[in-house]
């Protein structure tokens, strides 16, 4: 199965603030994550998708995405003496698990199954490895960090019982070139595997060299690891090729086809959907399918070196230095590409991929809501805004919907008719007392101090006070 690479870069109407040092990330959807970045954490949209990324001056983290049996996804990242646990949907600044280990890890390899995460070679402090070691996802969440180390075992001697045409069966033996496992399982052949510890550590043939930056995958189909590629402890490219079946516990070596071709650290991933392994290197798609190699033959034109590959949802995920490159893998005709970090749309588009068109009218006020979607009120709240020209409501008008022919009964032809938002309003003749949303109503000074009537603008007092406004007490004296 060979797929056909057509490059298309969309790249959004986008302005944003682009993070650096992002050394891993995992792809997750969810209803109720929303964006947020910290100093060591930045989580952003990606399409229908989530983007969680870890920020960090320490070269060659790698994580992985685990969901348990209740469906609760974790981002977990493995650092040199760190594993962090974010549980998500994650608030930033909320609690995290943040477990010390004993190992000093770098440039090592890392993959899951759905019970465990596994990390094979690079430098434990200043040795290079090549041991398999096997960390249980609920001993993690118990704050528990245990873990096992795999037997470097290798087939020693493989006895296959075949059924003959009569009826009779006879085992066979072979003690080379073996047949792989996986293919007497298909075929449905018992077999027995008698194995051999390897103690030799980096010097040995029968199991894999002590490496760094390797590529590991587990596949499902097989229950094993898939080991891929290598670099001694001078940095020089191993032409390696193994599988690790975690029910024998053994080694296996596998074909490495000459066709196979990198210079710089390929990348790799398990498609579970397609029963498919893809590596990427040096421009070019390399597929591991059915135990045997395939390759893309044509030449992809990234232009940048990838350090991650991540399988989901039918996707792939290429994370480079400074973006992600993602599409379907069933249908690669258009690649997009985003940067990393929280994205705002420029004037005239919005959504949370910046992509819908929205040219702005004047007199609108917009805004961004939690999913960033853009909220407009437009042309003053009295039109609607058309290819960037206002459509006015009847009664306004102008360029931005603003005018309105005449106030309310034209304000009694007792004041004067102002323009303002929403809607305009009179501005009565003071001196005439007037005032009222019209200016029909005759005011009186001071609304005659709470002791008279207003009528017509003359304060009628009751009996005690007296004056314009009814503030004065009308005393009378014995003597008057």
């Amino acid at each position: 199965m060979i797929f056909l690479f057509i490059v298309k870069i969309t790249i959004a109407w986008k302005t944003q603030s682009i993070k650096e040092n992002i050394q891993t990330c995992q792809i997750f959807e969810s209803g109720n994550q929303q964006e947020c970045e910290l100093n060591d954490l930045i989580i952003f949209r990606l399409d229908s998708y989530f983007a969680i990324c870890l920020i960090s001056s320490e070269i060659g983290v790698q994580s992985v995405l685990y969901e348990n049996s209740q469906g609760n996804q974790n981002f977990i990242c493995v650092l040199k003496d760190q594993i962090l646990i974010y549980p998500l949907p994650y608030t930033c600044g909320s609690q995290f698990k943040r477990l010390q280990h004993q190992n000093q890890f770098q440039n090592y390899s890392l993959t899951r199954d759905n019970s465990s995460m596994y990390i094979f070679g690079g430098f434990d402090g200043s040795e290079l490895r090549n041991q398999l070691y096997k960390y249980n996802f609920e001993d993690l969440f118990n704050n528990q960090i245990t873990y096992s180390i795999l037997p470097n075992n290798f087939i020693q001697k493989l006895t296959v019982s075949l059924d003959l045409w009569d009826g009779s069966k006879e085992d066979f033996q072979f003690t080379s070139n073996f047949p792989q496992l996986q293919k007497l399982k298909n075929l449905g052949y018992k077999y027995t595997v008698s194995s051999i510890l390897d103690n030799s550590q980096c010097l040995s043939s029968n199991i894999p060299k002590c490496l760094q930056y390797s590529v590991i995958v587990y596949v499902d189909e097989c229950n094993c690891i898939k080991l891929f590629y290598g670099r001694d402890s001078n940095n020089i490219n191993q032409n390696e090729s193994w599988l690790y079946y975690l029910d024998d516990q053994v080694w296996q070596e596998t074909t490495l086809d000459s066709i196979i071709k990198f210079g710089t650290t390929p990348i790799g991933q398990y498609f579970p959907n397609i029963n498919m392994i893809g590596f990427y290197a040096e421009n070019t798609y390399y597929f591991y399918y059915d135990w045997e190699w395939y390759k893309n033959y044509e030449q992809l034109n990234f232009g940048s070196m990838f350090k991650q590959m991540i399988a989901y949802d039918n996707k792939t995920f290429l994370l480079n230095s400074s973006s992600i490159l993602y599409s379907d893998y069933t249908d690669q005709k258009n690649i997009k590409s985003q940067q990393y970090g929280i994205y705002i749309c420029q004037d005239d588009y919005r959504g949370y991929d910046c992509q819908i068109q929205d040219l702005q009218c004047l007199g609108s006020i917009c805004f961004n809501d939690l999913l960033f979607e853009k909220i407009c009120v437009y042309c003053q709240g009295h039109g609607t805004c058309q290819n960037g020209k206002c459509i006015c409501d009847e009664g306004y008008s102008g360029n931005d919907c603003s005018q309105y022919a005449k106030c309310l009964n034209d304000c009694s032809n007792q004041g004067s008719c102002i323009q303002y938002f929403p809607s305009p309003q009179c501005r009565c003749k003071q001196e005439d007392k007037r005032g009222g949303e019209d200016c029909s109503t005759i005011f009186c000074l001071n609304d005659c101090s709470n002791n008279g009537v207003c009528i017509n603008g003359v304060c009628e007092c009751i009996n005690g006070v007296k004056g314009d406004d009814c503030s004065i007490l009308n005393l009378k004296f014995i003597d008057e």
